[in-house]
């Protein structure tokens, strides 16, 4: 049997959830039957940040556009494409949606797929009125979430039966089950034994809450004057967030450790994990978090609350409230048996929500859908 093709198209490889689901993704695939391609719109160092986790069986080609009129580039895409003769487009985030879908299109791909990973409030309209235009190319929108698959239908339009619920925010779970040092690692972060981690990860943007965490920081200290805070990522709030711990005199109790690759050591390393975010569709730090077996406390928005059900499975707290987030957090540290019991049962309840079942459930679809297409024909 003929290889299927499936080509994966992200503005780059750079820092972020999106962009590290691509990557699991593409290495999952069944390579006895697809041939994967990564296909990356823009270069640079700091646009690569993932390139070398992936599978060597998976083909990374890189356009360069220097904006969304860049026809030339999206000619080059267009040309590759039709060469190609791709089976399955799947784009994602808003460069890639455009350039690869119409690219797609116009390259007659059978099957053009995306997938929305967030809800942005403030997501300008000309965006939202671009993604309705697109939704009409487009074959098949995947859903996270009950909140961002309603969003697909009532704000961008999408018909109901081309909106398919999936757990594209997935785990690796190899890398939860392998070794991990943790006395080595907590000496290099400079935190002793005694000393509890609560950890927290995301891009240094509006978006994560970083500066309610920091403002929660006094509030747990005062309590637990033996805990450390470790914010890893990196982004364009990174001077600021660190500023403002200063200004908290927090500069000795909160590390800043930018961007890493180790996250699942990081958090099988950590007491608690605080997922503070302001909004946030849902996100694949969530069941890491989970795999990790340590306890979590996040807010009350998006898609968390279908994942973390408060004194189920986590605690949870309204947005931007530092208070309760610093509650919560203490409460953790505090009661040993709740947060094993909610640590238990987070795992049971999401032991299944691997990268292996979502791209098996994926490569189903993507048949279906080719083989009613061949039908069609």
């Amino acid at each position: 049997m003929k290889k299927r093709t499936i080509a994966f198209i992200v503005n780059e490889l750079g820092l972020g959830g999106v962009q590290r689901l691509v990557v699991d993704m593409a290495n999952a695939f069944n390579k006895t039957q697809w041939e994967v391609i990564i296909i990356t719109l823009s270069q640079g160092k700091e646009t690569n940040f993932y390139r070398d986790q992936l599978d060597f069986t998976v083909h990374v080609e890189q356009f360069k556009f220097n904006n969304a009129r860049d026809i030339k580039s999206w000619f080059k895409l267009y040309r590759y494409l039709k060469q190609k003769r791709c089976d399955v487009v799947f784009t994602q985030l808003f460069m890639a949606d455009f350039m690869g879908r119409t690219a797609a299109w116009c390259a007659r791909v059978p099957v053009i797929a995306t997938a929305i990973q967030n809800i942005i409030p403030s997501l300008p309209k000309k965006f939202i009125a671009i993604d309705r235009i697109l939704r009409n190319i487009t074959t098949i929108c995947f859903a996270p979430t009950e909140e961002i698959a309603q969003y697909a239908h009532d704000v961008i339009k999408f018909k109901k039966e081309k909106i398919v619920r999936i757990n594209s925010n997935a785990v690796v779970k190899r890398r939860f089950t392998e070794n991990v040092d943790e006395k080595k690692l907590r000496h290099e972060l400079g935190i002793s034994k005694s000393e509890k981690m609560i950890i927290a990860v995301g891009r240094l943007m509006e978006q994560k809450g970083h500066k309610v965490l920091i403002e929660a920081a006094p509030l747990v200290i005062t309590e637990h004057p033996e805990v450390r805070i470790v914010i890893v990522g990196s982004g364009k709030l990174e001077a600021e967030l660190k500023n403002f711990a200063e200004k908290l005199q927090l500069q000795d109790r909160i590390l800043f450790t930018g961007a890493r690759s180790d996250i699942p050591n990081l958090l099988r390393t950590a007491d608690v994990f605080a997922f503070p975010s302001i909004w946030e569709g849902q996100g694949v730090i969530l069941f890491e978090a989970i795999f990790a077996e340590i306890p979590i406390a996040a807010s009350n928005v998006g898609g968390i609350p279908e994942v973390i059900e408060h004194e189920r499975t986590g605690l949870l707290s309204e947005p931007g409230d530092h208070k309760a987030l610093a509650e919560n957090i203490n409460r953790l540290l505090n009661d040993h048996k709740l947060a094993a019991m909610l640590t238990k049962n987070a795992l049971e309840r999401f032991g299944d929500r691997t990268m292996e079942n979502t791209v098996e459930k994926l490569e189903e679809i993507f048949e279906n859908l080719l083989k009613k297409r061949n039908h069609k024909n």
